[in-house]
């Protein structure tokens, strides 16, 4: 495999409400990032959700994690918006791994080779990878 960066480091919380930093609390060291930048991307993230949960058993250092990127906006508008999420999605683990992203997406989108947000990214982090270069 090919690196292609290094995930940036970021501060978020889970839609459990449990406070993050990225990348390093990510919680296997082979990390799946399922990075959507649309809410109509939903679909799409959902076919792969599906079909992890297999190798989280079957991998004990293997884990998958929805990632909603949104421009920064202020915090009101973020409680909104993580307050319909947490509604949509009943499952407790499924919301302790989904963290929203509200950030500044072009250094982000940058730092991963991103080039396009009307797709999605499935992006390996891989926390035993080589401090400055972890993106698979």
């Amino acid at each position: 495999m090919a690196s292609v960066g290094k995930f940036p480091a970021l501060e978020s919380e889970t839609l459990e409400k449990q406070a993050v930093q990225l990348p390093q609390d990510f919680r296997g060291e082979r990390n799946l990032l399922l990075i959507a930048f649309e809410r109509e991307q939903q679909k799409d993230i959902d076919t792969w959700l599906t079909q992890m949960k297999p190798y989280e058993d079957i991998d004990m250092e293997f884990r998958y994690y929805e990632i909603p990127t949104i421009e920064k906006m202020n915090r009101f508008m973020r409680w909104f918006i993580n307050t319909g999420m947490r509604h949509g999605i009943p499952d407790k683990k499924a919301r302790e791994r989904t963290i929203t992203l509200y950030i500044e997406k072009e250094p982000f989108k940058k730092s991963l080779q991103i080039t396009d947000e009307k797709k999605i990214y499935a992006v390996v982090v891989d926390l035993s990878f080589a401090k400055n270069q972890n993106v698979l």
